[in-house]
């Protein structure tokens, strides 16, 4: 009943809560997630909070990127780095926010990144529009190339 409680706060909040408190609120569950003085199961719900914020922030950019709200994607995104500095799609999204930006150097530099941990969808980057203006760039032709090499491994 409490985890659902606290996935509730965490939808509401989402549209109404600034980013000082999301940057508070993040770095309080982390910690929490670690305190070895909790007790096992409310450590589970905590751990499983934070991947309910990892899919709710990437629910959010995945959105806001689609859309071209790209400012606000530029928030969730940085809030989903906090909660999920591992994932993939966190740097993938972010390499499409600078190529809406046509800032090619951040765009790349961003995908490699991501495919250093472990990003290795090829197709995605090839058919994404936004990185159409790339495909020229040995930088990206060498990045195609890694992916495909990790794919293989």
């Amino acid at each position: 009943k409490r985890e659902r409680e606290v996935q509730n706060l965490y939808r509401q909040a989402l549209q109404e809560r600034d980013i000082a408190w999301w940057n508070t609120e993040i770095k309080s569950l982390l910690e929490q997630t670690r305190n070895k003085n909790l007790p096992n199961e409310e450590r589970r719900m905590l751990k499983r909070s934070v991947s309910f914020l990892s899919l709710l922030f990437y629910m959010a950019s995945n959105s806001t990127v689609n859309q071209n709200q790209l400012q606000q994607a530029i928030g969730y995104l940085h809030l989903y780095e906090q909660v999920d500095p591992e994932n993939t799609e966190v740097y993938y999204l972010q390499a499409r926010v600078a190529a809406k930006n046509k800032d090619a150097s951040n765009s790349i530099s961003l995908l490699l990144k991501a495919i250093d941990l472990g990003f290795t969808d090829n197709a995605r980057v090839q058919n994404e529009t936004g990185f159409s203006f790339l495909q020229n760039e040995s930088a990206m032709q060498e990045l195609l190339t890694k992916m495909s090499t990790n794919q293989q491994k």
